[in-house]
């Protein structure tokens, strides 16, 4: 069996006021830290390079223009594939993320290696409505997408991919580069009889967080991307129906 060699990942645009403190935080983890700057500005990279400066642990990619989130996530993990690692636990760089809970994926990630192990979000007061509301939206259409009940929480960025598997999914399954990245990644790893487990974290909202979420822009891609995933649900209507009355059918790769 092949050794577990997790690192981390943390996609990053704009985001120097909370960024430090996530990486502090992750110190005491002990594994390689995989950065992706995605196109920010000046400042934010100058600060990100100050903090990173001399950090030995700490691996730093620069995307020349902001490609979107995806395109972040998807830079990293072709990195940690290139550089044998197993598994990658993505973390988001605004401090949203329960750090604490960090073990609890990688344990999990360790007893079930071709497995995506993935944050169940847990809200505090202070989050927005339109945040929670959203997310029901899109885990009910994700569930239709895939004819079950299996995705309970598709929009949580604190998750661990398997390498081999994942690369091999988005060698197979285009994807899109943007927010919606996080929920089509686990719609077509669904369809793809990737197994996925949950563990419950505490999602915050902290007072000096920027969210790079733009109304029109990211909605607009929601809705294109819900359409390109139902037509693809309709032609695996029979497959995803015999799935579901054998559910104890082995995953393997679509």
């Amino acid at each position: 069996m092949e050794a577990f060699r997790p690192s981390l990942l943390i996609p990053h645009y704009n985001h120097h006021q909370l960024v430090g403190q996530v990486i502090s935080k992750l110190e005491p983890v002990g594994l390689a830290l995989i950065i992706v700057d995605d196109g920010s500005d000046a400042t934010s990279v100058s600060c990100l390079l100050s903090l990173i400066k001399g950090v030995e642990w700490i691996h730093l990619l620069r995307h020349p223009d902001n490609l979107g989130k995806g395109a972040a996530v998807r830079t990293g993990l072709e990195y940690a594939y290139q550089n044998a690692y197993t598994h990658v636990l993505q973390i988001d760089a605004d401090g949203q993320h329960a750090i604490g809970d960090v073990p609890k994926l990688l344990a999990m990630a360790k007893k079930q290696p071709r497995a995506i192990i993935s944050g169940l979000a847990i809200f505090g007061k202070e989050a927005p409505l339109i945040r929670r509301y959203g997310r029901r939206i899109t885990n009910t259409l994700a569930n239709v997408e895939t004819l079950s009940l299996t995705l309970r929480d598709t929009m949580c960025g604190f998750r661990v991919y398997p390498i081999t598997e994942t690369i091999r999914l988005l060698q197979r399954h285009p994807m899109g580069h943007r927010m919606a990245f996080d929920t089509e990644v686990l719609v077509k790893a669904c369809w793809a009889r990737i197994e996925i487990h949950y563990i419950s974290t505490l999602v915050t909202y902290p007072q000096s967080g920027i969210s790079h979420f733009h109304y029109w822009r990211d909605n607009v891609i929601l809705f294109r991307m819900h359409c390109r995933l139902l037509l693809g649900m309709f032609f695996r209507i029979p497959r995803l129906l015999f799935r579901a009355r054998n559910t104890c059918t082995p995953c393997a790769p679509d």
